[in-house]
């Protein structure tokens, strides 16, 4: 699953938008029989173009405040600061969503006040998050942690991570 999120974001970011509001319930399976092992990404609501429209490829500016854009649990800190999200951000919602899944809770899942949730974060050592993660999550997060705004993610070398993993563990693409 991790793999096929990562691409979807891939995918979207590769249109010029930014998801903004990456979690479990925006992505499901295909539903016919094709695509029934295929993971799709929903709700656009929340997106933005983060590539000017004047076809040059050109990043937009950040703007210097906005508002919160995202679902608490899974938002990056910026998206708490009320900072311009870029495609890191949309990768930190990605890494949180993970680890979760992986997990089964994030440490601050049963709070809801945004502004707590993000000073939590913002002060949270992450990579106590590691400990009961596969460890490819550990260059994982070192790369997301790298990135700026006007960052590319290196999607190929993150997918990679996992299915290295998926390999060191026995899992096929299959399951």
């Amino acid at each position: 699953l991790s793999a096929q999120i990562l691409q979807s974001i891939q995918d979207i970011h590769n249109s010029g938008f930014l998801h903004r509001d990456i979690k479990p319930s925006n992505f499901s399976m295909g539903r016919l029989p094709l695509s029934s092992h295929t993971v799709v990404m929903l709700d656009f609501g929340l997106a933005r173009q983060y590539i000017l429209p004047d076809g040059n490829g050109d990043i937009r500016a950040p703007r210097p405040v906005t508002g919160f854009r995202g679902t608490v649990r899974y938002a990056s800190v910026n998206a708490h600061m009320n900072r311009e999200m870029g495609r890191h951000d949309d990768l930190w919602s990605a890494f949180y969503m993970m680890a979760e899944m992986v997990t089964g809770s994030l440490p601050w899942r049963k709070l809801k006040d945004k502004d707590q949730v993000g000073q939590i974060k913002q002060n949270f050592e992450h990579t106590q998050l590691l400990r009961h993660l596969p460890s490819e999550f550990k260059l994982l997060l070192s790369h997301i942690q790298s990135l700026t705004y006007f960052d590319a993610p290196d999607y190929e070398y993150l997918k990679n991570l996992i299915y290295q993993c998926m390999r060191r563990k026995g899992i096929s693409s299959d399951e």
